[in-house]
């Protein structure tokens, strides 16, 4: 009856044991869940602010540049073989072109209006042309959707390779948050 006794009581020991084993783990697996979940909270927080000020950058983006699809042509105002040259080289603001200078019609862009055009960088209205205001009239009619750009260059070849593209095209609001208002409308 002693061995019986022992092995019982063994027993006992053992399943107290294994009991808070278990209880230890169930409360080991609590302690991680929770951690987790506090985790997951502040991961979620952390988330959400960064969120929160990626907007707030977008909207301040938002409020400085306008993105419009133009369509971008190119001229040379100093080569004599092309199109563009009358001799006189100046722009219609009085200035000389420059690999910054583009044209437009001032009615839409007002000179000194910048762009951000890909794959030609920093742009600055500076310059006007009868396409240009054609190009306004046949968006005010319909008959086009895109203004036109044209872009200063050094070689009448250049112009000829560059072609006509639609491109996105950041346009830069002045300083003081004006915002341009791209209409057709003579002001």
């Amino acid at each position: 009856m002693g061995d019986i006794y022992r092995t019982c009581k063994q027993l006992v020991r053992l399943s107290l044991f294994l009991s808070i084993l278990l209880i230890f783990s169930i409360t080991l697996n609590i302690f991680q869940t929770v951690t987790l979940v506090k985790m997951s909270d502040r991961f979620l927080e952390e988330t959400g602010n960064r969120l929160e000020k990626l907007e707030n950058t977008i909207n301040e983006f938002m409020t400085k540049f306008d993105v419009l699809f133009v369509e971008t042509t190119a001229y040379a105002p100093y080569d004599s073989r092309g199109l563009c040259n009358d001799g006189d080289v100046k722009t219609s603001t009085g200035v000389y072109p420059s690999s910054y200078t583009v044209a437009v019609d001032p009615k839409i862009f007002p000179y000194g209006t910048r762009f951000l055009i890909p794959g030609h960088g920093l742009k600055i209205a500076q310059d006007t042309g009868a396409a240009m205001r054609k190009r306004t009239l046949e968006v005010s009619r319909g008959t086009n959707q895109y203004y036109l750009v044209d872009l200063a260059v050094k070689t009448n070849q250049e112009a000829i390779k560059h072609g006509r593209k639609v491109l996105p095209t950041i346009v830069l609001r002045d300083k003081g948050g004006k915002d341009y208002e791209y209409s057709t409308t003579s002001k």
